[in-house]
């Protein structure tokens, strides 16, 4: 069942990626409109296009589990025309790119200056989701279970700042380019503040109905009780990844993207095998060392950011004084 789905979307790989370099470019102009839209859209296609796909609605063909991979792709193509559209319009990609297709290489170094490091980190969060279920699935399949969809409604509860860190992106690269530290800081500051403000209702709601939002997804108590536990860990957790994940966007915006692979390394990687492998095979803490070792670990992280980003900005400020 998992290669039935696994195997269409990576089918469709290529059309993920294009949407996000498609919706990239706009938001760095402050066009955050577009992509929020096929989002949305992209959102309810997903009710419409799921059951028609997968049970064979309006005769098509009845394709199963394949047929979620299959309207998830079909949504990013048909996101890639929406992007591709808006970014035509723009004025940012020049009208005559059938005649000048000769690559210069200095914009391609640069992007891959910027961005081979925040691929890598998204390389390391993979490895780091095989690590974290390997060591849970020492406890069974209802521990696995449990993660799984605790860990779903922890990114919802983090929705709300994703805006937050491709906003501080955007104007800390900006500002930089500028040459205006003054605004950086604001800029980083002011998000920090704001992405403690917008991560509240979550916060309540995984700590009042962590119970109840399990229940959502699983009849099985065993793996209610599981989730239940981690959520009301996981609902002190959440600040700590605002606090990393907006840093990392401020770091990357002043040309220090090699800090996101650092920082994937050690809390995806490294520290969760060490401290895993501690409290699991060693110590014997069970489960409950495990979401300790993840709320430790990420936290760790998260004031290590926090200072490294605060000392690139004061050395920005002398470089430029």
């Amino acid at each position: 069942m998992s290669l039935d789905y696994i195997n269409v979307i990576y089918f469709g790989t290529v059309f993920f990626i294009l949407t996000f370099i498609l919706g990239a470019p706009l938001n760095a102009i402050g066009n955050t409109i577009p992509y929020r839209n096929f989002l949305i859209l992209g959102f309810f296609l997903n009710l419409i296009l799921n059951p028609i796909f997968m049970f064979g609605w309006f005769g098509f063909p009845a394709l199963g589990l394949s047929g979620i991979a299959w309207a998830t792709v079909v949504i990013e193509l048909l996101g890639c025309f929406y992007l591709g559209y808006y970014l035509y319009e723009s004025g940012l990609i020049d009208k005559r790119i059938g005649k000048i297709v000769i690559p210069i290489f200095e914009p391609y170094k640069n992007l891959t200056y910027q961005g081979f490091p925040a691929s890598m980190n998204m390389v390391t969060v993979a490895i780091g989701i095989f690590i974290i279920t390997y060591f849970i699935s020492r406890f069974g399949k209802e521990a696995v279970a449990a993660y799984g969809i605790a860990t779903r409604i922890e990114q919802i509860a983090l929705l709300p700042t994703i805006g937050l860190n491709i906003a501080t992106l955007s104007l800390v690269g900006q500002n930089m380019g500028a040459g205006n530290c003054a605004r950086v800081k604001e800029t980083l500051y002011t998000a920090l503040k704001y992405g403690a403000y917008v991560i509240l209702p979550g916060f309540f709601l995984i700590i009042i109905f962590s119970r109840q939002l399990m229940e959502i997804f699983s009849s099985d108590q065993v793996v209610v009780d599981i989730g239940s536990i981690y959520l009301k860990i996981a609902a002190f957790l959440i600040w700590s990844y605002v606090i990393m994940f907006i840093n990392v966007s401020a770091l990357q915006g002043m040309k220090r993207p090699m800090f996101a692979l650092w920082v994937g390394l050690g809390r995806q990687i490294v520290a969760p095998i060490a401290i895993f492998y501690l409290f699991v095979y060693v110590i014997e803490t069970g489960l409950m060392g495990i979401w300790l070792g993840i709320f430790g670990i990420n936290w760790t992280a998260a004031l290590i950011s926090l200072v490294y980003a605060k000392r690139i900005m004061q050395a920005e400020e002398r470089r430029l004084a």
